[in-house]
């Protein structure tokens, strides 16, 4: 009978323990910290700001850093919808408020707007990486009526007019709106007079949050779509499923020589155009370039500008090679190179060694003299919204041998006599013929 006793009274109180924690992390997990989203204790005020981020997720196919696209969010934040049901516990007797349309005056942005620009940089990967940066919400709890918890709407535009598209960012799965809700209560003894926040939420739909009726903590969160903001997330219809951030697709590119059978002008750069072209970018894109040995090879720093036709003109001597680092996916390249060396022709092949996708096409082989360009090698511009593949390409002049002109001009004299020689027999015979005839 004891036995029975200490056993019944071990499960009460682990059952007790377990409720307490679940209580715990529920509570902890659906309110927000000084300054970010995220753990903190509910019986303590917290800082009157909130910090929710913007991102953009970056890739490149060689985890290159890359210059960002010049692209501006804007926000504006409003009172958001009265009456939603707020449930903060999974137990029977568990808390259940309504929330409230918050005052305009309690909130305001510390700045209205996120700006990338070219002279920012990205870190990427091949499956890509965040890059975020931070919007403050300020928050005046003298502005609020009373207790209680107060919702807001944030929503985010593109600056100028433009789309996303425009700046060479693709729109990501997230929505454009976020709601935040801010919990305010009266101060507790020992506190400094007038209303307290203890609590910042922000989520992805403009829903009840019923924690009541979720299995655990951790799926009231899900279902709720509580996000840090306008970030990569988990969606609340799906919670198996990531929603994307925005994103900026880029590949890169190398460009390089090789000369065949002339070891006279292995120092020579030949002149290169390798022309990049978008029709959907409007915006300035900087794309990073490089050379492998500067004595073999330029490349003047290509300059931030529009890539709706960008041209470029390096100079590659042989074994060298030039290289540009995030070019947005969705553009196109033409590349070829033109002979500047008067005392010799070549045969030219424009080769792609790797990476070559559907679509690409070498530039075949042609005979270049002095000032003559070679065939084309076709970059295509590939989808936008999809990881890029990197491009190696390799133009290989062959020396072109000539006819040794010396003999030919020793022979032709005596090939003149000859057919001279023959006309004369001809006309003979025929006069002869005719003579008896």
């Amino acid at each position: 009978m004891k036995s029975i006793l200490r056993k019944v009274t071990s499960i009460c109180i682990a059952t007790v323990m377990v409720a307490a924690m679940g209580l715990t992390s529920l509570a902890t997990e659906l309110n927000g910290t000084g300054g970010k989203v995220g753990d903190n204790d509910p019986a303590t005020a917290l800082d009157n700001y909130i910090v929710i981020y913007k991102e953009i997720t970056a890739y490149n196919p060689d985890s290159s850093t890359v210059n960002a696209p010049n692209i501006t969010y804007n926000y504006a934040i409003a009172p958001g919808t009265a009456g939603k049901i707020i449930t903060d516990d999974t137990t029977p007797d568990s808390v259940t408020a309504q929330t409230k349309a918050g005052p305009a005056a309690a909130v305001s942005l510390s700045a209205s707007s996120i700006s990338w620009t070219n002279a920012d940089t990205l870190t990427t990967s091949a499956g890509g990486t965040a890059n975020t940066k931070t919007l403050q919400i300020n928050v005046d709890p003298t502005a609020f009526s009373g207790p209680g918890v107060y919702r807001y709407v944030i929503t985010e535009t593109v600056g100028g007019g433009l789309t996303k598209a425009a700046c060479g960012v693709i729109d990501g799965g997230i929505s454009d709106t976020r709601y935040l809700d801010i919990y305010v209560r009266d101060p507790k003894t020992g506190e400094a007079a007038g209303l307290k926040v203890y609590g910042y939420v922000l989520f992805q739909n403009d829903n009840d949050i019923n924690a009541k009726a979720a299995a655990t903590a951790a799926d009231a969160e899900a279902k709720a779509g509580k996000t840090e903001g306008f970030v990569a997330t988990t969606d609340p219809a799906d919670t198996t499923n990531t929603l994307t951030a925005d994103a900026y697709y880029t590949y890169n590119l190398k460009v390089g020589k090789t000369l065949v059978n002339d070891s006279g002008n292995t120092a020579n750069q030949f002149p290169f155009t390798v022309t990049f072209t978008n029709g959907t970018i409007t915006q300035n894109i900087d794309l990073i370039s490089d050379v492998s040995d500067s004595s073999k090879a330029t490349l003047a720093e290509v300059a931030a500008a529009t890539i709706t036709s960008l041209a470029t003109t390096p100079t590659i001597a042989d074994g060298a090679y030039v290289t540009y680092t995030g070019i947005p996916c969705g553009t196109a390249v033409t590349i070829y190179e033109t002979n500047n060396v008067a005392t010799a022709a070549y045969t030219s092949v424009g080769e792609i060694t790797v990476g070559k996708l559907t679509g690409d096409a070498d530039a075949a082989s042609k005979l270049i003299n002095v000032n003559v360009a070679s065939n084309n090698v076709e970059i295509v511009a590939g989808a936008a919204d999809a990881a890029g593949t990197s491009r190696e390409v390799t133009f290989t002049n062959t020396f072109a041998l000539i006819s040794p002109t010396g003999v030919a001009m020793a022979v032709l004299p005596f090939v003149i006599m000859l057919v001279f020689g023959l006309g004369f027999m001809a006309v003979a015979t025929k006069k002869k013929a005719d003579e008896q005839a």
